[in-house]
């Protein structure tokens, strides 16, 4: 009975997939959060599509073994911690087997496009109300609409997956002219909304890709891109020792945490309250005290030393598997928020950051690939 459920739907394998991620996407995209009874139903219709899924898929013994380490480990810290957010994101990652990743981002660029549109519209409308913010700029305060999200960071966030995906899905088929349009954008967008991490990330991600089109020698390019594959290590060890030296009173540190608004700061008092522990801290209190933007300190403090360490792995592994299938924009995106990652916490949550559904490429690939696989759909290309 399952073998022919299995053989009569396995074609249709990647339409479920996109019918459990997508309508997640769209609610991040209009700023519908977990706790709206809306996302919690929407949830709910999507893990049956996701569960379907993962019965049409094959996995070897190999994987099923796993998977069951990784999801007793994560379900052992929410029982814990009620530590949510990596269970998500890993089932997902999971359930993308056999599935086109590019396709599934390009889908999920459509629907954020359209769902921060919708917003907007709103929002000018009078139909939704935005709260006012305002940020200190050297000196000058400014006021500030977050346009119906929880910051005007979240915008500036979303604006720049939007552009991640794109070079993600289209990579050297972008032209310089869209770039520039690209750049206006998300220039006014500054102007609006006052993320300078969203910026300068921004700039980053321009000066890296501009490094790529201009190298051409294959050997140097690969050098380059070799280091790239390094930065979740660098970021993650220098997220760690920055937190242990604020406690110093070091000038440099110092005048970096002011840079980065109290990035390093924050989890150095975290850090304090609570220690460090194997599978993360009990004790709640420091969340609502200290907003924890960085990832690699945030999932230390909640998940413990053992998924802290495991995640930072299996993302540089990643990295080094694009690195090594020599897909350079692909591994320049990774790169990108992984240094992303010391700034914002948000992008740990795969519907608010769909490109670590690359992940799935690399934990299922075949010992005989050269290149990330392609997988027949039943979706136009």
């Amino acid at each position: 009975m399952l073998r022919k459920f299995k053989n009569h739907f396995r074609q249709y394998s990647e339409i479920f997939y996109m019918l459990y991620f997508i309508p997640l996407v769209g609610c991040v995209s209009m700023n519908i959060s977990s706790s709206q009874l809306t996302y919690l139903v929407v949830f709910a219709c999507s893990l049956v599509f996701l569960l379907i899924k993962l019965i049409l898929t094959d996995y070897s013994k190999k994987e099923i073994i796993l998977m069951t380490i990784v999801l007793t480990l994560l379900g052992y810290i929410f029982f814990r911690t009620r530590e949510k957010t990596l269970i998500i994101t890993t089932i997902s990652i999971f359930g993308c087997k056999d599935v086109n990743i590019k396709r599934v981002l390009k889908y999920a660029f459509f629907v954020y496009i359209i769902g921060m549109s919708i917003m907007a519209c709103l929002v000018l409308l009078g139909q939704v109300q935005g709260k006012l913010h305002y940020p200190v700029r050297n000196g000058i305060k400014y006021t500030v609409n977050d346009f119906g999200y929880s910051h005007p960071n979240s915008v500036y966030n979303h604006l720049l997956i939007i552009v991640l995906m794109a070079v993600s899905v289209w990579e050297e088929k972008i032209r310089w002219y869209q770039y520039g349009i690209i750049t206006i954008v998300m220039f006014l967008a500054y102007i609006i909304f006052m993320s300078r991490t969203g910026i300068l990330i921004y700039l980053l991600l321009c000066v890296m890709l501009a490094s790529l089109r201009i190298i051409k020698r294959k050997k140097v390019k690969a050098i380059l891109a070799f280091f790239w594959s390094l930065i979740p290590l660098v970021m993650a060890v220098l997220s760690y020792v920055l937190t242990i030296l604020y406690s110093r009173d070091i000038s440099i540190i110092n005048k970096l945490n002011d840079f980065v608004n109290r990035r390093i700061k924050l989890p150095a008092m975290a850090l304090d309250s609570v220690g460090l522990t194997w599978f993360g801290a009990i004790e709640k209190t420091w969340i609502g005290k200290y907003y924890v933007d960085n990832v690699y300190m945030n999932i230390l403090l909640s998940c413990g030393i053992i998924v802290c360490v495991l995640c930072v792995v299996s993302y540089f592994l990643m990295c080094y598997y694009y690195w090594s299938n020599e897909s350079y924009y692909i591994l320049l995106i990774l790169g990108i928020i992984a240094i992303y990652m010391f700034m914002e916490y948000a992008v740990v949550n795969v519907t608010w950051n769909p490109l670590l559904l690359f992940m799935s490429g690399s934990i299922f690939k075949s010992p005989k690939e050269t290149k990330p696989t392609e997988y027949v759909s039943v979706f136009p290309r």
